[in-house]
């Protein structure tokens, strides 16, 4: 009698339908062609039609690895992606087979969400969550896996060897294979024959991936809104080793580096590669306020009547979080005694709310993001020495765009004259615009960004609002020299505004004198040609205040600066134009048509509540109006 295995066995496959649906692949002439000078086989597939055959009296491999009596395994899971029409009924027919021949076996079927299976970010993506979501099954010691690894596109293949590879799917490889003892290739013949491949042993095929095909599969997703150019190999190796830990640990990471250097970005793009877009609790401690009542309500909860306004039970961010990822954002401003309840959490999985006698479970992986040095900080007393500690277990620093190019450290230098294209991409996407630099205007703006006396405090941020700025000013198609030299000066008054005030220790808070819309905008050509103010909105905005009317008070204080801007040119041209193809046309709203369509600029007044007619007659009032006062005439 034959001694039952200790171990928990789990065969792990893709349906492989390109070889599974090889009766419809019957009637196709390319696929009998593809076989070349194998003229046997040729023509022996070419004397078969589906009549001839039945399903099992074919080689297909999801069926194949249930069919060999000293494969033996318990779990089945069979994995698919995206079947229509042939396939799917195929694939029914592999699983009816696979419950025929193993009617003891746990068969599990899991459907991957792929975009599409060639794919690699995607493909890729999913099923490293199938493994995490699986990884105490696979990874337990007395469960032995086998992968198939050679079935799917050739993005399936490879992210199934590298999850094997890597441990993530731990155990065999099982490689089936239509060949018949090595001789010929037999598709009459079910079950074929298969080989096992031990973790240790390499496959020499797969081991020449290279190591930018990895990168495109694993770093894609982690570099999501980060834009890297192909040179700057000591930020991208930043990034592997970060995605690396990422993967592999569930412990706290902590990301230092100036503001607007990318710690949120990063910390959501790892949830994301991690399949845990839906589990991701983003907090700004910085943005809690002072009062630590509501701090802890915030991150710990609150039960109904623990306060005045408690009216009801509330979840805090760390429940929230439970299963998935808590980024927490400028950490250092967090109170101490906030500080310490939060260390109980990161250590026993589990915290209490204040008040409260009842533990609620909360088992994340912990990011912080912080600006300060923290070291700093504990010498000051203002954070905890042991919380330090505990969230120091992976630390990556982010360099800003300030950081100068030296050996060995990451820096972003290199990545700005990229970044000068992906910005303005962005600034075309979301205003349905096709702007792009003028040569000289892009080689002007690059020489600003890269020269040493640019100070960047505002890192990519700054970047990204410059350029954004240059374009909702820019006339016609192009961001010209003018315009770059322009929010140059405009950048360097402001930072040298902002040193005086600071070493003047003074803050101006005059209230600006109330005067007319006229008199603070004489004419709407100004507004466009004007650098645009850098204070905030209610300051700024005194520029455009002649847009209220037209907007409403509601709509005019939700609008940011550059949307003002934006508009003041757009009804200029209104104000002007004799009828609203005409405003199209001169505003270029589709420049590549031949034919005139106004639609969008129909699409955009109407976002702002607008028609063309009200802003036309707004705008060609103002302008009246202005005309009178300057002649003196009422």
């Amino acid at each position: 009698m034959e001694k039952k295995s200790s171990k928990k066995n789990i065969l792990i496959s893709y349906f492989g339908y390109e070889h599974d649906q090889l009766e419809y692949k019957l009637q196709d002439k390319t696929f009998i062609a593809s076989f070349g000078k194998d003229a046997k086989t040729k023509g022996y597939l070419s004397r078969l039609s589906p009549k001839d055959i039945k399903r099992t009296d074919i080689w297909r491999p999801s069926v194949a690895l249930a069919s060999y009596p000293d494969l033996k395994f318990d779990d089945y899971y069979l994995l698919y992606s995206g079947l229509k029409g042939a396939m799917r009924k195929t694939f029914d027919e592999v699983v009816e087979d696979i419950e025929a021949l193993r009617p003891k076996v746990n068969l599990h079927i899991e459907e991957m969400a792929f975009k599409s299976p060639w794919d690699m970010v995607s493909v890729f993506t999913n099923l490293y969550k199938f493994a995490e979501a699986h990884a105490s099954e696979f990874g337990a010691e007395d469960t032995l896996c086998y992968v198939n690894c050679n079935h799917g596109t050739m993005q399936i293949r490879e992210s199934l060897f590298m999850l094997s590879q890597e441990g993530k799917i731990p155990g065999m490889r099982i490689l089936p294979s239509p060949w018949h003892d090595n001789t010929k290739r037999d598709y009459r013949t079910p079950v074929g024959s298969y080989a096992k491949d031990d973790p240790s042993d390499f496959n020499e095929a797969y081991r020449k991936l290279s190591r930018a095909t990895k990168r495109q599969a694993k770093n894609n997703g982690l570099m999501e809104g980060i834009f890297v150019d192909k040179s700057n190999t000591e930020f991208l190796e930043l990034l592997d080793q970060i995605l690396f830990v990422a993967q592999r640990t569930k412990e706290p990471i902590l990301f230092t580096g100036p503001t607007g250097s990318g710690k949120s970005n990063l910390a959501r793009n790892i949830a994301k590669t991690k399949g845990l877009k839906d589990k991701f609790v983003s907090v700004n401690c910085a943005t809690l306020g002072g009062d630590p009542g509501i701090i802890k309500s915030e991150l710990f909860g609150h039960d109904k009547g623990d306060f005045t306004d408690a009216t009801e039970t509330r979840e805090g961010r760390l429940q929230q979080a439970n299963g998935g990822i808590l980024f927490l954002d400028e950490i250092a401003e967090l109170p101490l005694d906030s500080q310490a309840m939060l260390l109980t959490a990161i250590e026993t999985k589990k915290f209490r709310r204040p008040h409260s006698t009842v533990d609620i479970q909360c088992d994340f992986m912990l990011i912080c993001g912080t600006n300060k040095d923290l070291w700093e900080e504990v010498k000051a007393k203002r954070f905890r020495l042991d919380l330090l500690e505990r969230i120091n277990t992976w630390h990556f620093h982010l360099p800003g765009l300030a950081e100068k190019e030296r050996p060995g450290y990451a820096a972003r230098r290199k990545d700005i004259a990229l970044n000068c294209q992906q910005v303005l991409s962005e600034y075309n996407k979301k205003y349905s615009s096709h702007l792009e630099f003028a040569s000289d205007a892009l080689r002007r703006f690059i020489e600003y960004a890269e020269a040493d006396t640019t100070e960047w405090k505002g890192n990519f941020r700054e970047f990204n609002a410059m350029i954004f700025r240059m374009a909702t000013f820019a006339n016609g198609l192009q961001i010209e020299l003018h315009g770059v030299e322009k929010e140059i000066e405009r950048t360097e008054l402001e930072q040298k505004s902002y040193k005086t005030d600071n070493n003047d220790a003074t803050i101006a808070t005059d209230t600006p004198k109330t005067t007319t819309a006229q008199e603070r905008l004489p004419n709407m050509s100004q507004a466009i040609q004007a650098p645009a103010p850098t204070s905030p909105l209610p300051d700024a905005s005194c520029k455009f205040e002649f847009l209220r009317e037209l907007l409403g008070e509601k709509e005019f204080n939700t609008r940011r600066l550059d949307e003002l801007a934006q508009l003041a040119f757009v009804a200029s041209v209104c104000a002007d134009a004799k009828n609203q193809a005409d405003a199209s046309r001169r505003l270029r709203m589709r420049p590549n048509d031949s034919k005139n369509d106004s639609s969008h600029l129909h699409k955009y007044l109407k976002k702002l509540g607008l028609n063309f007619g009200k802003v036309k007659v707004f705008a060609h009032d103002l302008t009246y109006t202005r005309a009178r006062e300057a002649a003196g005439t009422r």
